[in-house]
């Protein structure tokens, strides 16, 4: 690692006010049945545990109501993810809730990309705030690893009339979706069919009339700075790691409009999933200088070159984006991230465990290992950041 990326631990994070510089050592305890410590590994699918106690540092103990095991790809990995909920909220950080996720980051080379891309959208103001911290888990005493914690993306926009996630394939998953009691079945409905508007216009519009529509109807302003972030940071998988939202107070004055925040950034610096669509994309004329990462959502593919007014307008913005995260900032995030996790990588515990994450076969990290990755991630941010100054000339 190089001294100029090691010195100055936060340089360049002067845009970025909510960062702090003291650091602190974060352990919760789960103190579980021992049959669902013994069998919630059992299968590759999700397991509800039996009502329990959390024990946050040592100092506060709350119960929780509910404890499961969470994720898609990962539910059967060996550091399962957590959802908890309980009976009165605690602080870990900055994050303050009783719905927390508990992310092992089992597959997030260098426990960096989950932490960065949260962190980074968080500093764009891309929908409501997700703040994360790291803590080390322990079950029953026994510790578990490296964790990160973020409150529930749906708790965390719980104000919203209701909250749906993006699925693949250009859907929503409503019937998933976070609705409230106030909402009668109609203003559901009504909400639903807005939503689905959206890749209703794509199919019907084009240029400036599909942007003002889309425009009308979400912040598709937030939702282009989001795009940006994934192409500087080369995210592989996203199009279904955001939830639309409706705005709070625009619905009380009788509008349907759709905020929109990211969700799990574990797959940054990584080459396009979904390769039957993305490489046929990729590889057409019209986009070999594309600034696209993604071709898989057709929302994304709207903001393709060969649509000229929806590109120049994300060109725009992702000139906007790559400005304000210039090399002092992304530089100062990754030292920010490197120094949180100074103490809790120095822990036995912590390394042990982190041979168990995914594909790592039992390979301990070490302190240079982990210090090569953060200044490969510098070199990809780097790199990449040039690629787009160049395309968005």
């Amino acid at each position: 690692m190089t001294q100029r990326f090691k010195k100055g631990l936060l340089l360049g994070l002067a845009q970025i006010s909510f960062v702090t510089s003291a650091f602190a050592y974060d352990a919760i305890n789960l103190n579980i049945q021992a049959n669902d410590l013994a069998h919630y590994k059992d299968l590759a699918e999700k397991y509800e545990f039996a009502p329990g106690q959390l024990q946050l540092n040592r100092e506060t103990t709350v119960n929780f109501e509910a404890l499961e095991t969470r994720g898609q790809g990962s539910i059967a990995y060996s550091r399962r993810n957590f959802g908890i909920k309980l009976e009165a909220p605690i602080r870990v950080g900055r994050v303050q809730s009783k719905k927390l996720d508990f992310l092992s980051m089992s597959a997030d080379a260098g426990y960096i990309s989950t932490r960065l891309g949260l962190l980074t959208a968080e500093a764009l103001e891309i929908g409501a705030p997700l703040p994360t911290a790291y803590f080390e888990l322990f079950l029953n005493g026994k510790s578990n690893g490296l964790y990160l914690a973020v409150e529930k993306p749906k708790s965390a926009m719980n104000k919203s009339p209701y909250v749906v996630r993006r699925g693949y394939k250009s859907r929503f998953d409503h019937d998933g979706a976070e609705i409230s009691k106030k909402l009668t079945a109609v203003q559901a409905e009504e909400i639903k069919a807005v939503a689905d508007s959206i890749y209703t216009d794509i199919a019907t519009k084009t240029g400036e009339t599909l942007f003002n529509s889309l425009k009308s109807k979400m912040d598709i302003d937030a939702y282009m700075r989001w795009m940006a972030m994934n192409s500087l940071y080369t995210n592989g998988d996203f199009p279904d790691e955001i939830f639309f939202f409706v705005d709070t107070e625009m619905f009380k004055q009788g509008k349907i409009y759709f905020r929109v925040t990211p969700w799990d950034t574990d797959d940054l610096f990584k080459a396009m999933h979904n390769v039957s669509i993305n490489s046929t994309e990729a590889a057409k004329p019209e986009n070999a200088k594309s600034i696209l990462y993604s071709y898989e959502d057709k929302l994304d593919r709207s903001f393709s070159p060969v649509n000229t007014y929806m590109y120049e307008q994300f060109k725009a913005t992702t000139r906007a984006v790559i400005t304000r995260l210039n090399s002092d900032v992304t530089d100062g995030m990754l030292r920010h991230i490197y120094s949180e996790l100074q103490e809790y990588l120095t822990n036995q515990n912590v390394i042990t465990m982190s041979g168990k994450d995914s594909g790592r076969k039992g390979a301990l990290y070490t302190k240079s290992e982990v210090e090569s990755i953060f200044l490969k991630r510098k070199k990809q941010i780097d790199e990449r950041r040039a690629i787009l100054l160049e395309r968005v000339k």
